[in-house]
């Protein structure tokens, strides 16, 4: 299984916003970038079997540039195992329920992103860093456990801007 995982793009500061953390849309900048990350993303990978993200506002709308611009609009999925803080046991015991899936985009947050990353690659700690647009490919096999994971490429928002 080939496994994305995105880090929403850049958002609207708490101090420009007077609404929850959860409710913070992504800056129109965070959103054209966003959009130029997916049309780079496009040179790799242009069509996934799911994409899930995390409820809150900023991975929402991340994962729906990323899909509108990855003509996979009907396969995006909310789910809470990608909130910060979530376990990254818990979303991969989630996603080896579907050993049929391909191509997997999994858009959340940090620390958590880069602690299922690293988990996936057979660090107890956090070894790779997600910038806020990021995108990190790791392949697993059908059991997404510790260790079993490789790492294929991890690019910066930039970098992925940079290619589309």
């Amino acid at each position: 299984m080939e496994i994305y995982f995105v880090r929403h793009g850049p958002a609207v500061q708490l101090s420009e916003e007077e609404c929850p953390d959860a409710d913070r849309p992504l800056s129109d900048e965070g959103k054209i970038k966003v959009r130029k990350a997916a049309k780079g993303l496009r040179n790799f990978a242009d069509r996934f079997d799911k994409i899930y993200h995390s409820p809150l506002l900023r991975a929402v709308q991340t994962a729906e540039i990323m899909a509108e611009e990855l003509e996979c609009t009907e396969m995006t999925e909310e789910t809470k195992l990608a909130l910060p803080g979530a376990k990254p046991k818990a979303l991969l015991n989630f996603i080896g329920l579907f050993p049929s899936l391909n191509r997997l985009m999994i858009v959340g947050h940090e620390p958590s992103l880069s602690i299922m990353a690293s988990y996936l690659l057979g660090s107890e700690r956090s070894v790779v860093e997600f910038k806020k647009g990021a995108i990190c490919r790791i392949d697993a096999g059908p059991e997404q456990a510790f260790g079993s994971g490789r790492l294929i490429w991890h690019l910066t928002p930039k970098m992925l801007r940079k290619l589309a």
